[in-house]
């Protein structure tokens, strides 16, 4: 019975290291995993980070040139008339647009004398109003908002 338990020592014995290196190099390589799995999710991180700077960069880049004068040609009063045609135009229409709100609001307040500056202003605005109104913000401000509603600036 010795003898036996002598062999069977002996066998596990001899076996018991390379089973410890079986299981030391089993766990090496799960860790090993691991660490990679971690580098390629933060290089997907890393990538939509830079992805994001790249698209943020391009905007401000079209941005400035949306904002740049058509033709520079080196004359500074040319340059700057030219760069002032459409807010001057922009402006001028505004005014004539208020002005004529303003004709129509006296119109009213004169026409009618038991009517009240509140009442004579909702009847001065219109649905049509309102519909310009929006359409020059949203020329104004929409943009932005309308490229990020449709997936290209995040």
């Amino acid at each position: 019975m010795i003898t036996l338990v002598g062999a069977l020592l002996g066998l596990l014995s001899s076996t018991l290291p390379n089973l410890l290196k079986l299981w030391q190099d089993r766990q090496d390589k799960a860790h090993e995993l691991a660490v990679l799995r971690l580098q390629m999710e933060r290089d997907a991180a890393g990538h939509g980070h830079r992805l994001a700077e790249i698209e943020a960069v391009a905007d401000m880049a079209e941005t400035a040139a949306l904002h740049r004068p058509q033709s520079a040609t080196g004359l500074w009063i040319v340059d700057l008339l030219n760069g002032l045609v459409r807010p001057v135009i922009t402006l001028a229409f505004f005014a004539l647009y208020g002005a004529v709100k303003w004709g129509q609001l006296e119109t009213i307040l004169r026409a009618a004398a038991d009517i009240g500056l509140s009442e004579a202003l909702i009847h001065v605005w219109h649905e049509e109003d309102m519909a310009l109104f929006s359409a020059i913000l949203a020329y104004w401000f929409g943009q932005r908002g309308m490229r990020r509603a449709m997936g290209r600036l995040r």
